[in-house]
């Protein structure tokens, strides 16, 4: 076996392992396993299913982080400092214009607001939850996911366009869990929305390979459903189809946009 056949082997297994392990840690996360099953914690009017969830994800999430580090370690996550400063410069703007269209389509719709939370159901359900949301998905989506699959399509001319898009297509479909029994308007909705900012959110993963700013950017516009705290509606509003539709147009538009323009002047350096 020569060394270059030999390092395509060993990059091929690393990526198979990395396919089990996103979807091990995603069935623990999707299911609430074994979490929900034993956790019961009251605190305030925080709902104690979210408290099991959140509980339940960051074990799995330290679980992924573990094995990520005993089984393939060689898998480069991108969770140091490199390109953080730079990713922030060029691509904070778009982030911030893809939370505001549904964080005002959803502050409008959910009108008028009907619930009063304490200050430890916005910290949690607000912040704490989503951000813990936000850094194992994107574990698990773009860490191993992504890489698996842009190392297996490496033949490919296209092969980090070809692994953002299979990945974020997962990643939509991932949702649709978390809508059984909604309106299928409703649910194809949020399945465009998440496959939209899934390609986003591989596009400046592939850009800067920093796993930590993908998933602040990922903890930033979850914020977009903080109005659903003032409300009992927890469902997404007629109302905000379009704008939501429209967002993850955009947000897919602008990601493959970078890619495209990325790969263009690559060829030109050539």
């Amino acid at each position: 076996m020569t060394k270059k056949t030999e390092q395509s082997a060993r990059s091929t297994k690393t990526s198979v392992i990395a396919l089990i392990l996103a979807g091990l840690i995603a069935f623990l996360y999707v299911s609430g396993l074994p979490g929900i099953l034993f956790i019961e914690i009251e605190l305030f009017d925080v709902q104690p299913e979210l408290i099991a969830v959140f509980i339940n994800t960051i074990l799995a999430l330290l679980l992924g982080l573990i094995l990520h580090k005993v089984l393939i370690p060689d898998l480069e996550l991108g969770l140091g400092k490199s390109s953080l400063k730079a990713g922030l410069e060029k691509y904070l703007l778009s982030c911030l214009v893809i939370l505001l269209i549904p964080l005002i389509a959803f502050s409008i719709s959910l009108q008028p607001f009907d619930r009063s939370p304490t200050i430890v159901k916005l910290l949690f359900e607000g912040i704490v939850y989503i951000a813990a949301v936000a850094l194992i998905e994107e574990f698990f989506c773009r860490g191993l996911l992504q890489n698996a699959l842009a190392n297996l399509f490496h033949k490919n001319k296209n092969s980090q366009l070809l692994s953002v898009l299979v990945a974020a297509f997962i990643f939509g479909a991932g949702h649709v869990f978390g809508m059984i029994g909604e309106a299928p308007i409703l649910v194809v909705c949020k399945v465009l929305w998440s496959i939209g900012l899934g390609i986003y959110f591989g596009s400046i993963y592939t850009l800067t390979a920093n796993l930590v700013l993908v998933a602040f950017f990922h903890f930033i516009i979850n914020l977009s459903g903080f109005p659903f705290i003032f409300s009992t509606q927890q469902t997404y509003p007629t109302d905000s189809v379009i704008a939501l539709v429209l967002a993850s147009i955009g947000a897919a538009g602008y990601g493959i946009y970078l890619l495209q323009t990325k790969q263009a002047l690559a060829k030109q350096d050539e």
